[in-house]
C-alpha cells in the first residue's frame, strides 16, 4: 500500500446481527442479503414467540424513501413485544456484552404511527439489558434517525443464549429499523494480539513524506506490540492496555505528537496504557540517521522549581505518566523546542543509550524528564547530555518523585539542567576510578559555574550513592553516602578545575553510617561546604544543619577512633551542626584543620553510653485543618450586593468587561448581565479593549473607543477603572511583532523603546484623570525562577519577549514613562504563578519589585492575578505574600481571580470555601483595596470548561458567589468606610466617585441623605477621601 500518511484500521470491528442461521461476524447488520417479504420471529416477555400476526409482525421491505435500500418493518399490537435477532456463537451469553457495550441502529417511523412517547427495550434471551427511563420522545415522524443504547451486563442468561430481543414498548406502533450494529469499547481499535502483533510505517522516507499512525491501539497485559517506524513518523494514536510495546525507532524523528502545524503542543492519550514501552535502534531501513529514537512534542511551559504544581495545572507532556519507559543500548529520546517537562512514571535506560534535551544544539530550550511516579526503583546507564554534549547553555534535567530510588551509574553524564530531587532518593553510583582516570564529568556533570547546584535536594529528597557528582549540591533535604552499605560519596568534578560546593540548609540531614574505625561513611567535598538561612520555602531560620551518626548492626568501635566524616577544600567560618549521635558510646565532634584541608571529625571518647542519643526529631510536616464553614442558605438571606459590603470598607470588587465580543452590551442597562455589573461591583477592567492590539492596530494610529465606553460606563455608576495592559508581550500588534515573542520586524533597541513610550504616553494620557491605576507591565517573569536558589535577590525575565529586545531596563523606563502620562494614577507590576510565598517564581517576583522601588521607580504596587484552581489555594501563604510587600510599602491587589474547576458538588462548595479566604485575606490587609473577578459567568470565562467564575453559565449565582458574598460581608462588619486608605499621593489629585452612607455606614443615594451623612469620595491616585458632611 504505497501512501504518504499510512494509517491501519483493524478487520472485524463490528458485530453483525444475523437471522437464524448466523451471519460472520464483522459487518453491520442492514438486511440487504435478506429476501423482501422474509418474515423475522417476534417475541413477548410473558408469552415467548408470537406466531399470530395480528398481534405482531415483521417483515423485510423496501425502505420508504428509498426503495432501493432494504429494511426490517415492524407492526407490533401488544405490550411487551419486540424482534429477536440471532447473535453468532461468540457473543452467546456473557460474552455479548463482555465485549460490547452498546446497541446502535437507524430507526424510522412514518407520519401514521400513534403516540411519539415510548420506550425501547432489549434483551438477551428474558435477561433485560436495557429501558429507557420513563416514555422519552422517540424523535420526528417520517424521517430516519440514529438510536444508541447502552448496554447492561448479562446476569441470568445462559451462556449458549444468542436471542436478542429489540424494539419499542407499546401496544399499538408501526416502524422500521436499518442498521443494527453491536459496537464494544474497542471496536476501532488495532488490538494486539499473538497474531496480530506487528505495525509497520517504517520505510526509506524523507521531511516531507511522514508516515503516521493514528488509530486507536489497545495492548492487552500479556500481550506484545512491536511497532517499526521510518526515519520520519508520527505516534498519534491513543495507547490502552497493560502489555508490551517494542517501538523499533527507524530514526532521529519519530515523533509522539502531532504532525499538525497548528498544534505543534498536542500529546497523545496514553493515560490508560500502564505498561511498558521498550525504545530500540532501528536501523535496517536508514542505517546513517543522526540518532535512532522518540522525539516527544512540546507542551506547556514547565518550572522545574515548582514541578508539582506544574504537573497538577497540566504544564507537562503527561503521555507516559502511567508507563514504564526502558531505553535500550543505541536509542535515544529528546524533546522539540521550548521549556519543557515529560512526566514518566518509571525510567530505565541501558549503558548505551542516550537521554537528550532539546534534538538541536540551540540555547533557551529546555528540557525536564519528570520520573518516579510509581514509587518503583530504576537505574538510569545511560548518557544525560545536551545535543551536541558540551553546551551548557542546552538544559537537560532530571525531577524525581515518588518514593523509589534512582540509581545513576554513568560517568560521563552533563545534566545542564541539574536534578531535582522532592522524593524518593538518587544514588550517584558511576565508576569514580573510571572518572578519575578518563577525567570524565561523573555521574551529574558541572553546570555553567561552580555556583549553580546541579542538583537540589528538597526537604523530602534524599541523595546518595559511591560515586562522583561534578556540581554543586543545594541540600534541604538528606544526603546519605553508600547504597546499602558503607560507601564514600565525591563532590568532585574529574573534568575540569570547577570544584563542586554543598550548600547546607536549616534542617537539612547529613546521615553517616558507622561500623569501626576503618569503615564508616564518608562525605568528600572538593569545594567549599556553607551555610545558608534559608528554607526550601524561601522563609529564614537560625536552625542548624544536622548530622546523624549511626551505627551498623555490630559495630566495633574503640576509644580513640576518629573517623574524617567529611573533608572539604574550605567552609564558612560558621560552621557548625547540630549532631544526632547513637544510643551507645559516647562521643565528640570537631570541625579540624587537616593539611589545609577541613574535615568534620567524630572521636569515641568512651565506650560507655554517655547519654547523647536522648534526642527527639521533630516534625517538619504541619497539619492543616480546614475550619472553614460556609452555609449557602444563610447567605442568600443577605440581599444586599457585594458591592455594598467593599464600599462600607473603602475598597473595590470589580470584574473584566469584554466589549469587542458583546459579551456583555452595557448600553442596555436592563440586559441582565449588565444590571448585574451594575448592582454587583464598584470596580471594572476592560478585558482586552485597553491591551496593545486594540488600542495602536497600526503604528502611531490609535482606537479608544470601546476603552471609552467602559470608562464612561464606570463614571455614570461610581465605578472605579482599571487599565490593563501596556507593557505585556502577548497580544500585540501585528506590525510590531508576529507573536510578541521574537523581534521579527527588526526594530532596533531605541525603535523599540520609541514604540513604547509613544505607546504609553498615548494610551495612559488619554485616560489620564479617568484610569484610577494601570498594569504597566504584565507577565515580564520567567516561569523558571530557580535563579533565587542560589541568589537571594535574584530574578529572571521572561525570554521570549518582544521588549526584551528594548534592552534590560525597559521596564524601569515604562514606569516613568506612565508616571509622566498619568501622575496621578497608580502603577502596577502583575504576573500569575506568583501568588503563594515560597514559591521560586513568587520570590523573584518580590525581588523585582523590591529593586525597582529602590532604585526609585514611580511603582505602587503589585497585582497577584490568582488564576487559581480550587482546592490548591494555600490563604497562609497568599497572606504572607499580601504581607510582605506591606512591609516594603508597596500595595498588593488581587487582580485576575478565578478558581478553575471541575464541575461537582464537592468542587463548588471548595470553590465558595476558596472564594471566600481570598476576600477576608483581601479584605483583612491594609495594603489591599481591591478584589478583581476575571469574567462575569462560565460562560464568559478564559478558562473554557474550567468553571472558575460567581455564576453559572445563565447567570445564576453559585456557591462561589455565596463564599465571596459572606467573605465580603463579613470583613464590612466594622465601620471601616469613614477610615482613609494608606498610599495615596500627595499630588494634586480630583475626584473619580463619589459614594454616601448613612450613620450606620449603609450605602445611600445623594437625594437620600439627609442633614448629617458620610462621604467616600475615590480619588484619581487611588486613594479614597472620606468626610462628614452636615446640612444646616
Amino acid at each position: 500500500m504505497n501512501i504518504k500518511q499510512k494509517t491501519w484500521h483493524a478487520a472485524c470491528m463490528t458485530v453483525c446481527l444475523s437471522i437464524a442461521p448466523a451471519l460472520a461476524n464483522g459487518q453491520t447488520f442492514d438486511f440487504e442479503d435478506c429476501e423482501i417479504g422474509q418474515k423475522f420471529t417476534m417475541w413477548n416477555v410473558d408469552q415467548g414467540n408470537i406466531t399470530d400476526e395480528a398481534k405482531a409482525v415483521a417483515e423485510v421491505v423496501a425502505d420508504p424513501t428509498n426503495p432501493n435500500n432494504k429494511v426490517l418493518h415492524i407492526t407490533v399490537k401488544t405490550w411487551g413485544t419486540f424482534v429477536t435477532l440471532t447473535l453468532p456463537p461468540e457473543l452467546a451469553g456473557h460474552m455479548l456484552t463482555d465485549s460490547k457495550s452498546t446497541l446502535s441502529f437507524d430507526l424510522y417511523r412514518p407520519t401514521t404511527d400513534a403516540d411519539d412517547w415510548k420506550q425501547f427495550h432489549a434483551y438477551l434471551g428474558n435477561d433485560k439489558l436495557y429501558q429507557d427511563e420513563s416514555y422519552p420522545y422517540q424523535g420526528d415522524k417520517g424521517q430516519w434517525i440514529a438510536k444508541q443504547y447502552p448496554l447492561g451486563k448479562v446476569t441470568t442468561a445462559t451462556d449458549d443464549e444468542r436471542n436478542l430481543h429489540i424494539g419499542i414498548h407499546h401496544n399499538n406502533s408501526e416502524y422500521y429499523i436499518d442498521n443494527v450494529r453491536l459496537k464494544g469499547q474497542h471496536d476501532d481499535y488495532f488490538v494486539a494480539s499473538n497474531s496480530n502483533n506487528l505495525i509497520d510505517i517504517c520505510k526509506e522516507n524523507t521531511s516531507s513524506d511522514y508516515m503516521v499512525w493514528n488509530t486507536p491501539t489497545l495492548i492487552p497485559e500479556n500481550e506484545t506490540l512491536n511497532i517499526r517506524t521510518a526515519r520520519y513518523s508520527y505516534l498519534n494514536s491513543k495507547m490502552e492496555g497493560a502489555g508490551i510495546i517494542n517501538l523499533y525507532a527507524g530514526g532521529e524523528r519519530t515523533y509522539l505528537g502531532s504532525n499538525e502545524k497548528n498544534n505543534k503542543n498536542y500529546h497523545p492519550d496514553w493515560s490508560l496504557f500502564n505498561g511498558t514501552l521498550n525504545i530500540f535502534p532501528y536501523k535496517d531501513v536508514e542505517a546513517n540517521a543522526g540518532f535512532y529514537g522518540l522525539v516527544w512534542m512540546s507542551g506547556k511551559t514547565f518550572a522545574p522549581d515548582n514541578a508539582a504544581q506544574n504537573a497538577a495545572d497540566g504544564n507537562i507532556n503527561p503521555c507516559f505518566a502511567n508507563t514504564k519507559v526502558v531505553l535500550h543500548d543505541g536509542a535515544t529520546i529528546a524533546c522539540e523546542s521550548g521549556k519543557r517537562g515529560l512526566r514518566i512514571a518509571h525510567l530505565d535506560t541501558e549503558e548505551g543509550s542516550t537521554i537528550y534535551g532539546y534534538l538541536k544544539e540551540k540555547v533557551n530550550n529546555d528540557a525536564y524528564y519528570m520520573v518516579g511516579g510509581d514509587n518503583s526503583d530504576g537505574t538510569l546507564a545511560g548518557r544525560i547530555i545536551p545535543m551536541g554534549g558540551s553546551n551548557l547553555n542546552i538544559k537537560v534535567g532530571l525531577v524525581k518523585e515518588g518514593k523509589g530510588t534512582y540509581r545513576i551509574t554513568g560517568s560521563q553524564n552533563l545534566i545542564t539542567g541539574g536534578i531535582r530531587i522532592f522524593d524518593g532518593a538518587v544514588m550517584a553510583n558511576n565508576d569514580v576510578q573510571k572518572a578519575e582516570t578518563g577525567k570524565l564529568s561523573g555521574a551529574i556533570g558541572q553546570q555553567t559555574s561552580a555556583q549553580t547546584p546541579g542538583v537540589y535536594v528538597m526537604s523530602k529528597g534524599l541523595l546518595g550513592g559511591v560515586g562522583s557528582i561534578g556540581s554543586t549540591v543545594d541540600l534541604y533535604g538528606t544526603l546519605a553516602p553508600g547504597d546499602g552499605g558503607i560507601g564514600t560519596l565525591m563532590l568532585k568534578n574529574f573534568a575540569t578545575k570547577e570544584k563542586p560546593n554543598l550548600v547546607l540548609h536549616p534542617k537539612s540531614k547529613i546521615r553517616m553510617e558507622v561500623t569501626d574505625g576503618e569503615h564508616y561513611d564518608q562525605l568528600v567535598v572538593d569545594g567549599n561546604i556553607s551555610i545558608s538561612n534559608k528554607m526550601e520555602d524561601f522563609s529564614e531560620s537560625n536552625e542548624k544543619p544536622r548530622m546523624y551518626i549511626t551505627l551498623t548492626s555490630y559495630p566495633t568501635l574503640a576509644v580513640g577512633d576518629e573517623l574524617k566524616l567529611i573533608t572539604c577544600n574550605s567552609k564558612d567560618e560558621a560552621l557548625d551542626f547540630d549532631v544526632r549521635y547513637p544510643k551507645q558510646y559516647t562521643w565528640k565532634t570537631d570541625i579540624k584543620e587537616i593539611d589545609g584541608k577541613f574535615a568534620i571529625v567524630a572521636c569515641v571518647t568512651s565506650l560507655e553510653y554517655g547519654g547523647q542519643g536522648e534526642w527527639k526529631e521533630d516534625s517538619d510536616e504541619e497539619t492543616k485543618t480546614d475550619t472553614t464553614t460556609i452555609d449557602i442558605e444563610k447567605e442568600k438571606t443577605y440581599s444586599d450586593p457585594l458591592r455594598t459590603y467593599t464600599e462600607k470598607q473603602g475598597k473595590y470588587i470589580g470584574t473584566c468587561v469584554s466589549l469587542y465580543d458583546n459579551k456583555i452590551n452595557i448600553d442596555d442597562e436592563n440586559d441582565s448581565k449588565t444590571r448585574q455589573l451594575i448592582d454587583q461591583f464598584n470596580m471594572v477592567v476592560c478585558e482586552n479593549e485597553m491591551k496593545f492590539d486594540t488600542t495602536e492596530p497600526n503604528q502611531g494610529e490609535f482606537n479608544y473607543y470601546n476603552g471609552d465606553r467602559l470608562v464612561a460606563f464606570a463614571q455614570k455608576h461610581n465605578m472605579r477603572v482599571r487599565g490593563h495592559a501596556l507593557v505585556w508581550y502577548s497580544q500585540v500588534a501585528q506590525w510590531l511583532s508576529k507573536d510578541g515573542k521574537k523581534n521579527d520586524k527588526n526594530f532596533t533597541k531605541q525603535q523599540l523603546l520609541d514604540i513604547m513610550k509613544n505607546h504609553i504616553y498615548n494610551v495612559a494620557g488619554h485616560y489620564k484623570g479617568k484610569v484610577a491605576e494601570w498594569d504597566v507591565c504584565n507577565e515580564v517573569l520567567d516561569d523558571d525562577q530557580s535563579i533565587v536558589r542560589t541568589d537571594p535577590n535574584g530574578f529572571k525575565l521572561r525570554a521570549a519577549s518582544i521588549w526584551n529586545f528594548a534592552g534590560d531596563d525597559y521596564i524601569e523606563k515604562a514606569f516613568r514613562w506612565a508616571h509622566e502620562a498619568a501622575p496621578d494614577a497608580q502603577l502596577i507590576l502583575n504576573d500569575y504563578g506568583v501568588e503563594f510565598q515560597g514559591q521560586a517564581k513568587a520570590e523573584a517576583f518580590y525581588n523585582l519589585a523590591k529593586y525597582l522601588k529602590e532604585k526609585g521607580v514611580p511603582i505602587d504596587g503589585v497585582g497577584l492575578q490568582c488564576h487559581l484552581d480550587v482546592g490548591n489555594v494555600d490563604i497562609n501563604k497568599l497572606k504572607a505574600t499580601i504581607d510582605r510587600f506591606n512591609a516594603i510599602g508597596l500595595r498588593c491587589v488581587i487582580t485576575e481571580l478565578d478558581l478553575g474547576m471541575d464541575d461537582n458538588e464537592a468542587n463548588r462548595m471548595q470553590q465558595a470555601k476558596d472564594y471566600y479566604n481570598i476576600a477576608r485575606i483581601a479584605m483583612e490587609a491594609d495594603n489591599c483595596n481591591e478584589l478583581m473577578i476575571w469574567g462575569l459567568t462560565d460562560a464568559m470565562t478564559w478558562r473554557g470548561g474550567r468553571n472558575p467564575l460567581l455564576y453559572d453559565s445563565d447567570l445564576t449565582p453559585k456557591p462561589a458567589y455565596y463564599g465571596l458574598h459572606q467573605g465580603l460581608r463579613e470583613t464590612s462588619s466594622a465601620p471601616t468606610a469613614i477610615s482613609p486608605l494608606p498610599y495615596g499621593k500627595p499630588s494634586a489629585t480630583h475626584v473619580v466617585a463619589e459614594t454616601y452612607y448613612n450613620l450606620q455606614g449603609q450605602r445611600i443615594t445623594s437625594s437620600a441623605a439627609d442633614s448629617i451623612y458620610i462621604t467616600s469620595q475615590l480619588m484619581s491616585d487611588g486613594s479614597v477621601r472620606n468626610k462628614k458632611v452636615i446640612n444646616r
